[in-house]
Formats: structure tokens, sequence, C-alpha cells
């Protein structure tokens, strides 16, 4: 059986992407569809209906952009909080967890995927993205 990665690559159809700076390409034949975090939180993701690849999370601003609203959804997968990996900060491990990309899908592509990714609680993911300061890694006092 084919990976997901030798399903994408042997997909005949292009994937929703990200183009920076901010601003997104459509893929040609995708579906919508929502996660529903654990915290009840809504994630709006497309999935290709060739090779069912899903790429990353997708703003409601954009979606409205192509002229896609909530009433479009076509899938839905529902996280309960005993799927999660427990958070790595030292002495936490609390759930749900969100999974940091070390790269970045809005840098990276699809590429991201084939970086290590790690299991934050909520509260230590956005600490992280505060401490790091958009991602300005030199900027003074960052990373104390």
């Amino acid at each position: 059986m084919a990976t997901a990665q030798q399903r994408r690559e042997q997909c005949p159809f292009e994937h929703s992407t990200p183009n920076p700076p901010d601003e997104w390409r459509r893929g040609m034949d995708e579906a919508l569809g929502v996660i529903i975090c654990a915290d009840g939180r809504p994630m709006y993701k497309m999935r290709c209906r060739s090779c069912q690849t899903v790429g990353g999370p997708v703003g409601r601003k954009q979606l409205e952009l192509w002229g896609l609203s909530p009433d479009n959804i076509e899938w839905t997968q529902r996280n309960e909080a005993h799927e999660y990996d427990p958070c790595v900060v030292a002495s936490c491990g609390r759930t749900p967890t969100e999974y940091h990309h070390f790269a970045p899908r809005n840098t990276f592509g699809a590429d991201a995927d084939e970086w290590p990714c790690l299991p934050l609680c909520r509260f230590h993911h956005a600490e992280w993205h505060r401490r790091m300061d958009g991602y300005r890694w030199n900027a003074k006092g960052v990373a104390a």
C-alpha cells in the first residue's frame, strides 16, 4: 500500500498550498472539511478527492475568498481527548494538544510534513510562538 507521501507525489491534481507572504492557491479537485478539536474548536482543511491528502488549516477569511463557507463542508473528523499525545513540556502532560511544526507549512509547503513536530498543549504552543516573536530567531531575549 502506498504511503501518504507517495499518493501525494503520484496525484495528478494540484493541492491547496500557501504562497508567501499570505496568499493561498486553491487546489484543483478538493473537498472542504472540518476537524473538530477535542476542545470544540473547528479547524477547516481541504482534502484532495483523488489521493486523500489533507492540507494544513485554512482560515475562514481564505475560505470566503474562495467562495466557500461552513455550508460547503463535505467531510468531518472529530478528535477526542484520548486520541492526543500529552504535552511534551516537562511536568505538563496535558491534553488536548496541538502539534507544533518546526518547519511551518506556510514556509516549507508540503515538505513541512517531513520535519519533526511535537505535541504541545494550547498554553505551551501559544507560549512558544510568543517567545519566538514572529519567528525572528535572533531577537533579543527570545529564548530565555
